[in-house]
């Protein structure tokens, strides 16, 4: 069994985050097997590097490729869509 962490603040964000889950599993691009679990990043010191990488290629979507020529140099790096 594959694990995930996720933590958005709050009920409402477990609320979204939940829900971006069950959506994600119903249309199988989500392992039904995966355990997910909500943790805070004061304990998790990872949580933050999804938001990162996110955050770098919504710069790309605006034109700034800057970041993410950086980190699609000699990395694989494969865009889903989440519609």
């Amino acid at each position: 069994m594959s694990r995930a962490s996720s933590w958005s603040g709050g009920a409402q964000g477990n609320k979204e985050d939940l829900d971006m889950v069950n959506a994600l599993r119903a249309r199988e691009a989500l392992p039904q097997d995966l355990h997910v679990e909500w943790a805070s990043p004061l304990v998790e010191e990872l949580l933050w590097l999804p938001d990162v990488v996110a955050g770098i290629f919504a710069r790309a979507e605006t034109g700034d490729r800057t970041l993410e020529d950086l980190l699609s140099g000699d990395h694989l790096v494969e865009r889903i869509s989440c519609d």
